[in-house]
């Protein structure tokens, strides 16, 4: 693999953010939530695999806690 599959980690956060704070959120959210992962797994010196396992923990997660509060 030599790219990252970003677009559901950020559609999940926003989703998630939008639904706990209406009032707060913004459409650039999940690109910040992105941009910190992104930095400490290149500090950590993790590679495109393990970032991407990291990626989809967290959007796998969201995507719970999402569906949790809708219900």
């Amino acid at each position: 693999m030599t790219t990252l599959n970003t677009k559901d980690f950020i559609e999940s956060y926003n989703a998630l953010n939008k639904e706990k704070h209406p009032l707060l959120h913004t459409s650039s959210s999940g690109y910040v939530a992105l941009a910190t992962i992104l930095e400490i797994s290149i500090n950590w010196k993790m590679g495109i695999n393990q970032i991407q396992e990291r990626l989809d923990e967290h959007t796998a997660k969201w995507k719970t806690e999402l569906e949790s509060l809708v219900k």
